[in-house]
């Protein structure tokens, strides 16, 4: 391989193959040269190399990185030959047959190229997906001196879409507007959410593993409907932000038992997460028989994590995810780019994907030191009891005793801290508990920072299940309020229609 860097690259560390000869010489960002490039030096190189097929790196694509375009240069010229005899043994086939076509190759992004015209930048019949692999292999053998990249059968990528403003709408409430909270790498991330999901709900493909970011966060637009289970594994809130997702915290009078806390003490290791999961999830989902799972696949538990104070390791989140056998997965938090995220990543689509994830390690990883300390089990233990007892009596549970005496509307207030935005926000929420649906929520939000001169905000929230009655007493109260408060936003699901005064 010839190699220019160019100012600021270490040769070192792009030598691939048993030769390599780096040259000197560059250009600067304007195209100006800085330092010229020894022509006797290029034809040294070439006698020396004598190779038949010769990949410039300059003609493979504008868009790859240099790095990249090293990598995808290479294996264009290293898989040349292969692929003419490919190519020559389809033609002979098809000649011996008397059959006179045009051929063309899918390429893994879905497109279409001639074969013929293949022959020249073999590379491009699976969109850079050689270098692509590579690239993995190399982050996740960075102890080893050798490593094997294989593309695995079965295992599709898929594009992004960006979602609208009304697919926003759906999900959030957004204050102001849209486009004031909403970034393009927002709806990005959203979009390929969306698009996994659409993906599986169409039959495309068994499973989906949406790898997005910036992630989402929490259940709160859920937390009044029955007709979703939602449940959470985390560290215990009283030892880590934001203060909440407590055993107590298990949903409104219309979904009790339907949001289910799980608490974990700091320290847990694998061994309590997968007890967690085998003794209680996995009980709750087969009688709860859902008709999709979705895992919002937070790796901020990891041992490596710098934010949290746990001790779960890739293979045990691997695990984790065999058992679940979710339909689709989103990547949500997990801050450890580099030690933790790209090992839990490979281990759960191998998990999903029903393939051998026994073999995905971290370069430091232990079992010897990830054994849980006898008393962390016995406080996980008591909260799995716990759950139990609330689980069991979701159907027969006074729910007067939980949530106090209420008649049409329960009422319950929230003090929430927006770290990010330096937003306090004091919430109260009172929900239309109706005998034939699961109601709606009306919203009144202040916040000691906000956007308006008047720091109030009221909302009313109409689920796409409502029944008749409680839509069109939910329609007046929103009329009522717009004459009454001056930012005043209705969601109605039902309608699908998002209006703010």
């Amino acid at each position: 391989m010839v190699l220019i860097p160019g100012p600021g690259l270490n040769p070192k560390h792009l030598k691939y193959g048993e030769e390599n000869l780096i040259l000197e010489g560059s250009i600067d960002h304007r195209g100006k040269e800085v330092k010229s490039v020894s022509a006797q030096k290029i034809k040294d190189g070439l006698a020396r190399f004598k190779e038949e097929k010769i990949t410039l790196g300059h003609q493979i694509s504008g868009n790859l990185n240099y790095h990249r375009r090293i990598l995808t240069a290479y294996y264009n010229t290293a898989v040349s030959s292969v692929h003419q005899n490919f190519i020559n043994s389809i033609e002979t086939s098809l000649k011996e047959r008397d059959i006179e076509a045009e051929l063309y190759l899918l390429k893994s992004d879905g497109g279409t190229a001639a074969l013929e015209n293949s022959r020249k930048i073999p590379i491009e019949t699976v969109n850079s997906g050689p270098a692509a692999s590579i690239m993995g292999s190399l982050l996740l053998n960075q102890s080893s001196e050798t490593g094997i990249a294989l593309d695995i059968e079965g295992i599709v990528e898929y594009n992004p879409e960006i979602v609208t403003d009304r697919e926003i709408k759906r999900a959030h409430i957004c204050v102001p507007d849209v486009d004031s909270v909403a970034s393009e790498p927002h709806k990005i991330s959203a979009g390929g959410a969306v698009k996994a999901a659409d993906l599986v709900l169409e039959g495309i493909v068994d499973k989906g593993f949406a790898l997005v970011r910036p992630p989402g966060h929490h259940a709160h637009r859920v937390v009044h409907d029955p007709n979703v289970l939602h449940i959470s594994l985390h560290q215990d809130g009283g030892t880590l932000f934001p203060g909440s997702g407590f055993v107590n915290e298990f949903g409104g009078p219309t979904a009790y038992a339907r949001t289910l806390n799980i608490p974990l003490p700091p320290g847990t290791f694998d061994q309590g997460l997968l007890y967690v999961i085998n003794d209680f999830v996995l009980p709750v989902l087969n009688d709860f028989q859902p008709d999709l799972v979705i895992n919002a696949a937070g790796q901020d538990n990891h041992y490596f994590d710098p934010l949290t104070n746990m001790n779960i390791s890739a293979r045990g989140y691997a695990e984790m995810n065999e058992l679940l056998d979710p339909d689709l997965s989103i990547l949500q938090g997990g801050y450890s780019i580099e030690s933790a995220l790209p090992y839990i990543n490979v281990g759960l689509i191998l998990a999903v994907a029903g393939l051998d994830y026994s073999f995905v390690e971290e370069p430091d990883y232990d079992p010897d030191l990830l054994k849980e300390d006898p008393s962390l089990t016995s406080e996980i233990k008591e909260t799995v009891a716990q759950l139990k007892k609330i689980w069991e009596s979701r159907e027969s549970r006074d729910l007067k005793e939980v949530y106090g005496d209420f008649s049409k509307f329960y009422s319950r207030e929230k003090n929430i801290f927006y770290d990010t935005a330096g937003i306090n926000e004091s919430q109260t929420e009172k929900v239309r508990v109706c005998p034939d649906c699961q109601g709606y929520p009306i919203i009144e939000s202040k916040a000691a920072k906000s956007r308006f001169s008047s720091s109030q905000v009221m909302a009313v929230s109409i689920p796409k299940l409502v029944c008749d009655h409680c839509h069109q007493e939910a329609r007046e109260k929103y009329e009522g309020l717009k004459k009454e408060h001056d930012h005043v936003y209705l969601q109605d699901l039902k309608e699908d229609e998002y209006l703010s005064s």
